[in-house]
């Protein structure tokens, strides 16, 4: 069975709203990442310390203090790296996983496991809590992994 991606698919609007949850999440880490560089006036290109609306350094000493590396904002910049590394495949796969015509309350529950994943790791990696962090990565990480392999065993190529 092959189902269509339109949203006359009850499957496509979960995928939608969950997709739309997850990438929120990210673009809220990448505000973040910013507040913290211009609270804490910490930068990464020194064009941005000497900005009047940002660092507004005058000189070079100043510029070198505002480019020095900051636990937090490393912190949550790693965090954006990973999902961009989860999120993405995500976004790809289930669409595929989709079209494979799975049972509606089972894709629901897939998109529901690693959106919950993903938001558990944020919060873990933000607040450094192991082994937190690494059970969340890996729910997120075996729901892709089963979409790769129901895709692989129900498609036709």
């Amino acid at each position: 069975m092959v189902a269509e991606l339109n949203f006359n698919n009850p499957t496509v609007v979960a995928l939608a709203r969950y997709g739309a949850l997850v990438v929120g999440k990210m673009l809220f880490l990448l505000l973040l990442t910013s507040f913290f560089r211009v609270t804490r006036k910490v930068f990464s290109c020194p064009e941005d310390a000497r900005s009047s609306y940002l660092g507004n350094a005058k000189t070079e000493d100043q510029v070198k203090k505002m480019l020095i590396k900051d636990d937090m904002i490393e912190r949550v910049r790693r965090c954006v790296l990973n999902d961009m590394e989860n999120i993405i495949p995500f976004l790809l796969l289930a669409p595929l996983y989709i079209l494979t015509g799975p049972a509606d309350s089972t894709a629901l529950l897939l998109f529901q496991i690693f959106v919950g994943s993903r938001f558990v790791h944020t919060i873990t990696y933000l607040f450094g809590m192991q082994p937190f962090r690494a059970l969340a990565f890996t729910a997120g990480l075996c729901v892709n992994f089963y979409f790769v392999f129901h895709i692989f065993r129900n498609s036709h190529f």
